[in-house]
């Protein structure tokens, strides 16, 4: 298969570890500077293991009716 060598679960829950909590959001568009602060415009994405741990759900909430919120999971396999 392409991409790389294939991980084991363990070595794959290890690497999705870091994500696991909750964090704010925020954009800079393309073409604009990034300020020194960035406003908290109260957009969240939220990481939790599913299961025993072969999934991790990523949801997120934006509170801008042009953004949706979201839901993706994530399988560990192979490093792409």
């Amino acid at each position: 298969m392409a991409g790389g060598p294939a991980l084991d679960a363990r070595q794959a829950n290890e690497l999705l570890e870091p994500l696991v909590g909750e964090w704010s959001m925020a954009v800079v568009m393309p073409g604009q500077a990034t300020p020194d602060e960035l406003l908290d415009v109260g957009a969240r994405v939220r990481f939790e293991w599913m299961g025993s741990k072969p999934f991790v759900a990523q949801s997120w909430t934006v509170p801008i009716a042009a953004a949706p919120d979201g839901l993706a999971l994530m399988l560990h396999g192979h490093l792409h």
